[in-house]
């Protein structure tokens, strides 16, 4: 049970870690590859949706397509 407290302890006074950070460890430690086309597109589209709403930019991004 202490070997228990004193683990969380450690665990609990470890400074965090970024989500980007925790992110890509989690892609290198479980070879989930196969999410970074995924993530990346869903950015660009983010990306996309965002500047299609600036009244300035959106008839150039329509022009695009």
């Amino acid at each position: 049970m202490k070997a228990d407290e004193d683990e969380f302890r450690l665990a609990a006074e470890e400074p965090e870690i970024s989500f980007l950070r925790e992110f890509w460890e989690f892609l290198k430690t479980n070879k989930r590859w196969w999410l970074v086309p995924i993530i990346v597109s869903l950015l660009l589209f983010m990306a996309l949706v965002i500047l299609s709403s600036q009244a300035a930019i959106g008839p150039w991004i329509y022009a695009f397509f």
